[in-house]
């Protein structure tokens, strides 16, 4: 489980340094590059929001302190067998 509390950190320190990930770099590729219809879109509008850089940093820093707490004040426990 700590793996997931690694995972978050690497984000947000990636959100602080100005480095984009890999797969959003390759997701505006795709988004820039598609013909879309009338609900592609509405889609689009719907799951995509255009926001500046430091409203998802922050996003990315609360989302990390959040999983650090959680593991800090309740931790995994492994489960007895059965």
């Amino acid at each position: 489980m700590a793996w997931i509390a690694n995972a978050v950190l690497i984000v947000a320190l990636e959100a602080l340094a100005g480095i984009a990930c890999p797969l959003t770099v390759w997701e505006n590729h795709l988004r820039g590059t598609a013909n879309g219809d009338f609900i592609a879109r509405w889609l689009h509008r719907a799951l995509y929001y255009d926001l500046p850089a430091w409203a998802f940093t922050l996003a990315y820093l609360l989302f990390a302190a959040a999983v650090l707490l959680t593991f800090r004040f309740i931790p995994p426990q492994k489960r007895s067998p059965q």
